[in-house]
């Protein structure tokens, strides 16, 4: 005695609806599926088509599962890899709680600028008045550090070595930089260019106020004067040298 199958009106084999062929059919078409019938086609189904919308699955769960799938080609085997890689990727891990005991609250405190005299960042030509700009020194050493630029005792930035750096004020006030045991001040309103240098004689550290039109002759007057420095400096660390030798001969 034969079977008896419903059939629909094409003439197409009715199944049952926890079969896995109605279930790969109701997947292909977007019916939504509940969590264990989509588990079941990652772990079963043979059908290309249906893997691959198990692997762009929203659950996790049933991505995972592909990868246990008997009949998984080794192309999208590949891809459950690097599938699985971005699931890792996703994941968000706690960051570990700051020691408060190496927190120095003082140091914070200093650090933060005081809204007085800083603004935010200009997002139109319209506020270009409330920025000076800090080109930072071009003298060529050993070490070439970053000088810190302070605001009211705050720190607001550090410029390095032959870069333009924008600082925002709101109103003329006095800007100090630091470098160890090396200061200088300088009073600066908005659109002004500080062009620093340090004197390679006498190792200060220079802040000179220009403007955007002859920022650059500025620069330029301060690496023919450093070159002259480097120039004499090196007479005279040669002279010392001689008369080193001549005393040393002497005696």
């Amino acid at each position: 005695m034969g079977m008896d199958f419903k059939v629909n009106e094409y003439g197409e084999i009715i199944r049952e609806d926890n079969d896995l062929f109605s279930l790969e059919h109701k997947y292909l078409k977007g019916i939504p599926l509940n969590i264990e019938d989509r588990k079941r086609l990652a772990k079963e189904s043979q059908n290309l088509q249906v893997l691959e919308l198990c692997l762009k699955d929203k659950a996790i769960t049933v991505r995972r599962l592909v990868w246990k799938n008997p009949h998984l080609s080794p192309e999208m085997r590949m891809e459950v890899t690097r599938q699985r890689l971005l699931d890792k990727s996703s994941v968000v891990r706690p960051k570990k709680p700051v020691n408060p005991v190496a927190v120095n609250p003082t140091k914070i405190r200093n650090s933060e600028p005081k809204p007085s005299n800083i603004i935010a960042p200009p997002s139109s030509s319209s506020h270009q008045c409330g920025q000076v700009m800090v080109h930072g020194y071009t003298e060529s050493f050993a070490v070439n550090p970053n000088v810190d630029i302070y605001i009211n005792d705050n720190i607001v930035a550090s410029v390095a070595r032959n870069s333009m750096l924008p600082v925002y004020i709101s109103n003329p006030c006095e800007l100090t930089f630091k470098f160890g045991f090396r200061t200088t001040q300088c009073f600066a309103h908005p659109g002004d260019v500080i062009v620093l240098s340090f004197n390679r004689m006498s190792g200060k550290l220079l802040a000179t106020v220009t403007s955007q039109n002859h920022y650059a002759n500025v620069i330029q007057s301060k690496q023919n004067e450093d070159s002259k420095n480097s120039i004499w400096l090196f007479i005279f660390i040669a002279l010392c040298l001689l008369i080193a030798l001549i005393a040393a001969n002497i005696h």
